[in-house]
């Protein structure tokens, strides 16, 4: 209780905290100015460890990840003017991902407001396709082979750090909960949750078992990748002249070590979705990179085996728990799709709580549902034809690729925004900053160009 009230000093509608955050803002657009990486740094780490990104509200009002996304294209130019001049920033991968996301911003944001949606819920709708403004980086980090290894280095060792205090959290919770009723973490997990802004779960299963799980845990996804890839052994490059030397090698120890690491981090989130999602980046991911078929075919098997799985532990839970939160906002949301099925009711919609607590609820744990219901048949037509085009051009430029370094980093977007895409199904991730960022950077590494392509057009491609 001394933390809560600890905390309860610094709430966002006292003027200090509101003069504080302000004169915060003037420094950060002054590092951005002056210091574009370490704005990048900064972003990275907030992205990461921020949790939903409200943890510092800017004059008691604009969350601080905000701040930074709308600062990002700002940093990306002060590193390199000629971003916003080069046509070669805007190529059809790029224009195409944002024209679709940026329309539907406006349509459905514009049809939201006319329905009579609340300004406030429109604008948390939106709030995860700030994840474009990272498009100038995106492009600046792929351009530049040692801001490459920059970004990977820190986006590397932030992740490393959640993956550690999602252990040390779990042993934590697990240890105290055997010697009490009372976990001191539940007192965290109420800190992270109601104060800080993190979301997150520090707490128990439905079948009693502990679990730590945080908003940013899937971004473990393809760190785990990174780290496996680097247990690959690299055969000699053909044409050396094409490789951009952008790939950050590890030996195979540390890189087993934190492969490791991640992997249990995962695990004791107890999630479903992560767990598919990891075996789809997996296998896709192999699937890309390996040229033997019996591979594949196993790979494939893999991920089918886990979803089954998972659904057959879906329809267990729903006969042990028929009131759970899913299945509950299942059916809520099935309901009103049919009343509007073609345009869905628009950003900001909202249905009564199907947990009967009598509050409006705006946010949904079934991506696909949620998407559904604000958007109706042709939003999802819009959204799968944009993942199909992408995952298209990404095989396609993936298997002309040669510089070995951006042929693995294909491998690892594509594996990653598949699985980010599965775990849809029962996460709301389709639509969040991370996925959005994904996209971006998924279009950016498809367009990339440089004076190298014209020659590898002249060699022959490897096989899939």
């Amino acid at each position: 209780m001394v933390l809560l009230r600890a905390l309860d000093v610094a709430r966002p509608d006292l003027l200090w905290y509101q003069i504080a955050t302000a004169l915060l803002a003037i420094f950060i657009i002054v590092l951005a100015w002056q210091e574009p990486r370490a704005l990048l740094t900064l972003l990275i780490t907030e992205l990461v460890l921020g949790g939903s990104g409200r943890m510092i509200l800017i004059g008691g009002v604009l969350p601080f990840r905000s701040l930074l996304l709308i600062l990002a294209p700002l940093s990306a130019w002060r590193a390199d003017a000629s971003i916003f001049h080069d046509r070669e920033v805007l190529k059809a991968t790029v224009r195409m991902t944002a024209a679709v996301l940026i329309g539907m911003i406006l349509l459905w944001g514009l049809y939201g407001y006319f329905q009579g949606n609340e300004p406030s819920r429109i604008l948390a709708d939106i709030d995860g396709f700030s994840g474009l403004l990272l498009i100038p980086w995106a492009w600046l980090i792929l351009k530049d082979p040692s801001l490459t290894r920059f970004a990977q280095k820190v986006g590397i060792s932030v992740l490393t750090i959640l993956a550690v205090v999602t252990l040390l959290l779990f042993v934590a919770h697990s240890i105290i909960s055997t010697f009490s009723s009372f976990s001191l973490l539940h007192l965290a997990d109420v800190i992270l949750r109601e104060r800080l802004g993190v979301t997150g779960a520090i707490g128990i299963t439905a079948t009693n078992e502990p679990r730590v799980l945080f908003v940013s845990s899937i971004l473990l996804i393809p760190t785990v990748l990174y780290f496996l890839i680097n247990l690959i052994p690299t055969k000699k490059v053909s044409h050396p002249e094409l490789d951009s030397g952008s790939r950050m090698q590890l030996s195979w120890i540390p890189a087993f070590a934190g492969m490791t690491l991640l992997i249990l981090a995962l695990l004791v989130s107890r999630s479903r979705g992560l767990f598919l999602g990891t075996a789809t980046a997996f296998a896709t991911t192999f699937g890309l990179l390996t040229v033997k078929r019996w591979v594949k075919l196993v790979a494939a098997i893999l991920v089918i085996a886990i979803g089954l799985l998972i659904i057959g532990e879906a329809l267990r839970e729903k006969e042990l728990l028929p009131n759970s939160t899913r299945f509950l906002q299942s059916n809520a949301l099935i309901t009103e799709i049919a009343k509007r099925p073609l345009f869905g009711a628009g950003f900001g919609a909202t249905i009564s709580d199907p947990m009967g607590s009598g509050k409006q609820l705006s946010i949904f744990e079934l991506g696909y549902h949620d998407l559904a219901f604000k958007t109706g048949l042709v939003g999802l037509l819009l959204w799968f034809g944009l993942m199909g085009i992408l995952w298209w051009r990404g095989v396609s430029r993936f298997r002309i690729e040669k510089d070995e370094g951006h042929r693995y980093l294909l491998a690892v977007l594509l594996g990653t925004s598949i699985a980010f895409a599965v775990m849809g199904i029962f996460n709301p991730v389709i639509t969040g900053v991370y996925n959005i960022a994904l996209l971006g950077l998924l279009a950016v590494a498809i367009d990339r160009n440089d004076q190298k392509m014209a020659y590898a057009s002249t060699i022959e491609a490897k096989p899939l």
